[in-house]
C-alpha cells in the first residue's frame, strides 16, 4: 500500500492561500457586535459572545485569528499564573475591579469549555503541549463552531459614534492581484454595528476615535535592557540567579529577584523584562549574584570560602606566600568556583582584584579580600540607558485611558456600546501569565457586560 505525505506549504504559498480565503470572505453590513482586533482578547470576547447567541464580526489586521498569541512564551504560551494577583499590573486598583472575585477560576472555566488541556511549572500555567499553537487552535475551532464572522487582512481606520451605534470604516492590506500588501487604492468599506469592541493595541495602531476618548502612545515593555558599556557584558550568554534593584536619585525604586541572562549589549532574561517595565534613562541597576544573602552571611560565606582554599593549597604546598595570606586573582577565582559558575568565577575574582589594588597594593588582609568580593558579588552596578529589541516586547504601555473606561463592565462612560479590552487599554502586567491573563479576563468582563444589556434591551 502507497502512502501519501504531507508537505507544509512555503510560507508565502501559505500567505498565498490565506489572502485568497480572506477576500472570499461575504463581509456584513452591519452586525450586532463588531470586534476590533483577533488576537488574545478579542477571541474570547467573541467566544463568550457566541455562546450566548450573538454573533459577532471580528476584524483582524493579519490573516489569520490569534497570531499575535503564537511567539508568546518564548511559543509556549505561558497563558495565565496560579500567581494572579491585581498587584502585578501597572493600575492594581482598576484590575481588581475589573477581575471581579475570583479572575483565575473564569479563565480555568473559558479554556476548560474550549478543550484545552494544560499543565503548570511552578506557578506558570501552559498548554500541555507546550506549543502556543494549542492555543489558538481551540481558540480558533471554538469559534468556529458556533455562528460568527471574520474578516482577516483588513485594518479599522476609525470608528464614528451614530445614533443607533457605531460605523466602522475599515481597508483591505493585501493586494489579491500580486499578493503583497497593499501600498495604495486599497479598497475601502463600512460596517454598521450595535455595539463595537476595541481589541487592538500595541504594533497594531488604534483606528481613529470618538473624541471622547483620551489615548496615549504606545511605548514597548517586557523587553532586554541597553546598558553603558561594561566588561561583564563579555560573559554574554551566561545566566545566573540575581536580584535587581533600580536606583534613581539614590533612591531604590524597584527590586525583583529571578533569573538573568547576561548579553553583549547588557542584560536580559525575565527579573530584566520586569525591570523594563520602571526604568528610566540613566537609571542605576544594582545586581546582587547572592540575592538569598543578607550582607553579613555573604561576607561570611566568601571569608570562608578563602580562608578554606588557602588551608587547602598551604597543607599541599606549604609556602610562605600562603603563610603570609597574600591571594592572587587565580586564588580568589579557586575560591569562588564552588559558589558560581567558572566565567562568573573568573570574573569577579578579576573585577575585585582591580577595585582591590586600586586601593591598596599588596594586602594581605583576609577581611579585605572578603569585603571586596562581597561589593562586587552584590553590588555591582549597571547604566540603563534604554530598552532594546522592542519590535519582539511581549506587551505595550499606552493606548485608551482607564479613567473613561467603568473597570466592571469596560464600557466607555461617556459612549455607551463602546468597549475597550486587552493591550487597547492602557494596562500592562509583569512576566510570567499576567499580561495573556488580562487578555482573556477583560474580554471575558467585556463579552458578559455586553450579552447583559442585549438582555436588558429584549426584556423592554
Amino acid at each position: 500500500m502507497k502512502h501519501t505525505t504531507w508537505k507544509k506549504p512555503s510560507r508565502r504559498a501559505r500567505t498565498a492561500q490565506l489572502i485568497q480565503q480572506a477576500y472570499k470572505v461575504t463581509a456584513p453590513r452591519s452586525a450586532d457586535v463588531v470586534i476590533v482586533g483577533g488576537g488574545a482578547a478579542g477571541l474570547a470576547c467573541a467566544i463568550i459572545l457566541a455562546e450566548h447567541g450573538i454573533s459577532p464580526c471580528i476584524i483582524e489586521q493579519n490573516l489569520e485569528l490569534g497570531t499575535s498569541i503564537l511567539p508568546t512564551g518564548n511559543g509556549a504560551c505561558n497563558f495565565s499564573t496560579t500567581s494572579l494577583n491585581p498587584l502585578g499590573y501597572n493600575n492594581p486598583h482598576f484590575v481588581e475591579q475589573s477581575f471581579g472575585s475570583d479572575a483565575l477560576q473564569d479563565i480555568y472555566a473559558f479554556f476548560k469549555r474550549c478543550g484545552l488541556l494544560w499543565c503548570s511549572k511552578e506557578d506558570r500555567l501552559y498548554p500541555h503541549s507546550l506549543q502556543a499553537s494549542s492555543v489558538t487552535s481551540v481558540l480558533r475551532s471554538t469559534l468556529e463552531s458556533y455562528k460568527h464572522t471574520h474578516i482577516c487582512g483588513c485594518t479599522v481606520t476609525r470608528i464614528d459614534q451614530r445614533d443607533t451605534g457605531f460605523k466602522i470604516s475599515y481597508e483591505n492590506l493585501w493586494d489579491l492581484q500580486t499578493m503583497q500588501r497593499a501600498t495604495h487604492d486599497r479598497i475601502r468599506k463600512t460596517i454598521l454595528a450595535q455595539s463595537v469592541v476595541i481589541a487592538c493595541g500595541g504594533k497594531n495602531n488604534l483606528p481613529n476615535l470618538p473624541s471622547l476618548l483620551s489615548t496615549t502612545d504606545f511605548t514597548p515593555l517586557l523587553c532586554p535592557l541597553l546598558c553603558a558599556d561594561d566588561p561583564l557584558f563579555v560573559l554574554t550568554g551566561l545566566r545566573a540567579q540575581a536580584k535587581l534593584s533600580l536606583e534613581r536619585a539614590d533612591k531604590v525604586i524597584w527590586q525583583e529577584a529571578g533569573e538573568l541572562l547576561i548579553r553583549d549589549y547588557g542584560i536580559s532574561g525575565i527579573v530584566s523584562f520586569n525591570a523594563s517595565r520602571f526604568a528610566r534613562p540613566q537609571d542605576r541597576i544594582i545586581v546582587n549574584f547572592l540575592p538569598e544573602y543578607t550582607t553579613s552571611q555573604a561576607y561570611e560565606l566568601i571569608y570562608n570560602a578563602l580562608l578554606s582554599y588557602k588551608e587547602r593549597v598551604h597543607n599541599v604546598h606549604m609556602s610562605v606566600a600562603v603563610v603570609q595570606k597574600t591571594y592572587t586573582e587565580r586564588d580568589l577565582a579557586c575560591a569562588l568556583s564552588g559558589i558560581f559558575a567558572p566565567e562568573l568565577a573568573q570574573f569577579f575574582a578579576k573585577t575585585s582584584f582591580i577595585n582591590l589594588n586600586q586601593k591598596t597594593q599588596n594586602s594581605t588582609d583576609l577581611n579585605t579580600y572578603a569585603e571586596a568580593l562581597r561589593l562586587t558579588i552584590q553590588s555591582y552596578k549597571l547604566r540603563f540607558i534604554s530598552t532594546t529589541q522592542t519590535m519582539s516586547a511581549q506587551v505595550h504601555r499606552g493606548g485608551i485611558s482607564s479613567t473613561d473606561i467603568n473597570p466592571h463592565t469596560l464600557e466607555a462612560h461617556h459612549i455607551p456600546g463602546l468597549y475597550v479590552i486587552g493591550e487597547a487599554l492602557d494596562i500592562d502586567g509583569m512576566c510570567g501569565g499576567y499580561n495573556l491573563s488580562w487578555a482573556w479576563k477583560s474580554g471575558i468582563t467585556a463579552a458578559q457586560s455586553i450579552c447583559a444589556s442585549y438582555k436588558t434591551l429584549k426584556d423592554k
